[in-house]
């Protein structure tokens, strides 16, 4: 019984962030000319879908709250007792039954059985993947040096990278020419300083959790796209000159014959290097008008999908009988 009522919540944490997710990405289409910090703020909404079992309500929300109905004692309980497979008292003296229908199909037992096998061993297999990858990653850090703070080099990465969650710290490679370093280093420490660690981490637990779901698979690349590319605005804000060219050719030096960095929760590092050229020689600052209306267009979206809208009418009640004889 209870693996059945965890399997249930999971389905409808996934339907609901299914949900989310299709109205995400038409946000992010209208979007699409606005800093890309708003498009990445609107998966926290996926994030709290994916990964929080209890529905929260608002007075504005993408779906409807879901009602309980509650079943008023008018009868003795003891009539009921052969005729309902559970029952619990509340505290205003209502009875809120469980009724076991007979006539369910063979079929979705045998769905439920398959389920019940299928889901733990896709979550189990992701995991222990992520843990091979990241064993390797760790190996190929062996040997190497601190430069300053949290700034690492090593001589068998062929990309700067971001690892950890906690004390997250930058690893660049050896190879990386001191022109260039000012670049990434700004790039890998706005990654630190918003969380983005901790983020992907809880991207990566929704991912486990919903491994059958091609939408949360979809949700994942686009969210790390998303984080990638406002991470880069952030950078050409932050240093102040056109940096666009000599910012664009250290991310096409990554990409040129470099492994990507894939199957490890704790670490990301340079990834979707083509979109990223592009859209950092297209980049222009935006119109405050432009960033204003993104910001509250934003702000009113995540709550929107976030939360259900709340239902001002009060819980229908009752008779037992009546609820047996629905």
């Amino acid at each position: 019984m209870f693996w059945n009522k965890w399997f249930s919540t999971v389905l409808d944490m996934t339907l609901t962030g299914s949900a989310v997710i299709c109205g995400v990405q038409v946000l992010r289409i209208i979007l699409s000319r606005a800093p890309r910090i708003f498009s990445y703020a609107l998966w926290l909404a996926v994030l709290l879908r994916l990964l929080c079992p209890v529905s929260l309500s608002a007075p504005m929300g993408l779906l409807p709250e879901p009602r309980q109905e509650r079943y008023a004692v008018a009868e003795p309980r003891a009539e009921l007792a052969d005729e309902t497979e559970a029952e619990s008292k509340t505290a205003d003296n209502e009875v809120i039954v469980e009724i076991d229908l007979p006539h369910v199909r063979s079929a979705e037992k045998t769905a439920i059985s398959i389920w019940r096998t299928t889901w733990p061993a896709g979550v189990g297999a992701m995991l222990l993947w992520s843990a091979i990858q990241y064993i390797r990653l760790r190996r190929s850090l062996i040997g190497a040096i601190p430069l300053e703070g949290n700034i690492w080099q090593a001589d068998h990465i062929d990309t700067p990278f971001v690892m950890g969650v906690l004390r997250p710290k930058i690893y660049l490679p050896s190879s990386l020419a001191k022109s260039e370093r000012d670049y990434v280093i700004a790039h890998e420490r706005h990654h630190i300083q918003r969380g983005d660690p901790i983020w992907r981490a809880l991207a990566f637990a929704a991912l486990c959790l919903h491994w059958f779901n091609p939408l949360v698979w979809l949700a994942f690349a686009h969210s790390r796209q998303d984080m990638e590319l406002s991470c880069d605005e952030a950078v050409m804000r932050e240093l102040g000159r056109d940096i666009r060219a000599e910012y664009s050719e250290s991310l096409l030096k990554f990409a040129t014959g470099k492994r990507p960095l894939v199957g490890a929760p704790l670490a990301f590092g340079e990834s979707d290097t083509k979109e990223r050229i592009v859209h950092v020689m297209k980049y222009k600052k935006p119109a405050i008008w432009v960033t204003v209306i993104a910001a509250v267009l934003c702000v009113s979206a995540v709550t929107v999908f976030a939360f259900n809208a709340k239902s001002g009418d009060a819980p229908r009640t009752l008779t037992a009988r009546e609820a047996l004889d629905a």
